[in-house]
């Protein structure tokens, strides 16, 4: 484990109600848990592994008071010196307070307390990071606030029990083979070398376009999901992936054109903005690129899926040694259920955005016994 390892949250610090981040000696962000995000929203999208002088620069405008406690030589700008103090050994690990407000996008304003927590590094002697919390005192609109704070945790809780038993299930279903050969052929041609998985998962999308030579970038917000990836890339192909672990409603931190193909599948449903996040994809996507994308229809219907998933399992005679499994899939796939979602974008929708957008070559395929489909087509190349 390196030094920027231990500074990761911890699943109870990541689950916490208080808002949360860790930063390293070199004074980079190295995690936040959901509270923070989802007070935060949008402005921490792009904030992991940036200087924390960066992204509290974003929050400039948002912020009344000392975003930062302090750590009194943190906000005198003294890192360097003090970071040798420790270093030496002159100074030990110490907590500082503050007080501050934000103004959230979606919640208005929130009275905060700040404390700072700097760390030593154990095996060295010398500075580690700091962990940086906001209690969260008072919120201009505070039953929508700790409402939307139960929901997310409860909703990477249901994606993290999900992911324990994902690739033992789905890989082994012909609806799932089939859709995800799909998206693989679609970016299997000579002029797509770079690919963006929005929505990555567990990453096996992503494990098939490494074998094909595509250098990938995959994203999820599940840490759970993307845990599971990372353990499943063959070492081999560990220089040409890069994980991301954040929401794509906002990418700022790449430029437009900056990829060859994107691939999305069955990850906008789930999202709070589908549509600014397909906007996204599209802004990501350099003219003459693929897209393809699979997503509910209007009509989709779980309990068919369900059922058919089930009665191949017992066809095949994996069923009872799955069945824990299996349960864990049929209980994720009730409470993320799309039809249940208020804010939707089927695939007739996105066909449309497509469509609206120039796209050329546009192709449309069911999948998922036709609860499905896969769009897929080619961004216009435009002067």
């Amino acid at each position: 484990m390196t030094n920027k390892d231990s500074l990761l949250l911890a699943r109870s610090s990541y689950y916490a109600p208080v808002p949360t981040l860790a930063m390293d000696a070199e004074r980079s962000t190295i995690d936040f848990n959901i509270a923070l995000r989802v007070l935060m929203d949008p402005d921490i999208d792009g904030a992991r592994f940036q200087t924390v002088d960066r992204f509290m620069a974003k929050l400039r405008d948002r912020m009344e008071g000392n975003t930062l406690p302090p750590l009194t030589w943190y906000s005198q700008g003294q890192a360097a010196d003090v970071l040798g103090d420790y270093q030496s050994g002159a100074k030990e690990s110490r907590i500082d307070n503050g007080r501050c407000r934000y103004r959230s996008e979606r919640f208005g304003w929130t009275d905060l307390r700040c404390s700072a927590v700097a760390f030593l590094d154990p095996a060295a002697g010398g500075a580690l990071g700091t962990t940086f919390y906001w209690e969260v005192l008072e919120v201009e609109r505070d039953k929508e606030y700790w409402e939307t704070l139960d929901w997310e945790r409860h909703r990477q809780l249901i994606w993290e029990s999900y992911a324990i038993s994902y690739d033992r299930v789905l890989p082994i279903l012909p609806f799932y083979q089939d859709v995800i050969r799909r998206h693989v052929e679609a970016m299997n041609t000579s002029n797509i070398e770079t690919v963006f998985d929005l929505g990555a998962g567990t990453g096996n999308v992503t494990v098939d376009l490494l074998r094909t030579g595509r250098l990938v970038t995959a994203l999820d917000l599940s840490r759970a999901m993307l845990q599971k990836l990372r353990h499943k890339i063959p070492e081999a192909y560990t220089d040409n992936l890069t994980v991301v672990e954040q929401n794509a409603e906002e990418l700022t931190q790449w430029d437009d054109k900056s990829f060859d193909g994107v691939s999305i599948l069955l990850a906008l449903y789930d999202m709070a903005c589908p549509g600014r996040a397909l906007s996204e994809a599209i802004r990501l996507l350099r003219p003459g690129g693929t897209i393809v994308i699979t997503e509910p229809k209007r009509r989709f219907r779980l309990e068919p899926l369900l059922d058919e998933a089930e009665r191949f399992l017992r066809h095949k005679g994996d069923y009872d040694k799955l069945k824990a499994d299996w349960d864990r899939v049929n209980v994720a796939n009730k409470e993320l259920d799309p039809a249940m979602r208020e804010e939707r974008l089927h695939a007739e929708e996105i066909e449309q955005c497509l469509r609206d957008a120039g796209f050329e070559n546009l192709r449309v395929k069911d999948s998922h016994l036709g609860n499905c489909a896969t769009v897929w087509g080619t961004k216009p190349c435009r002067n």
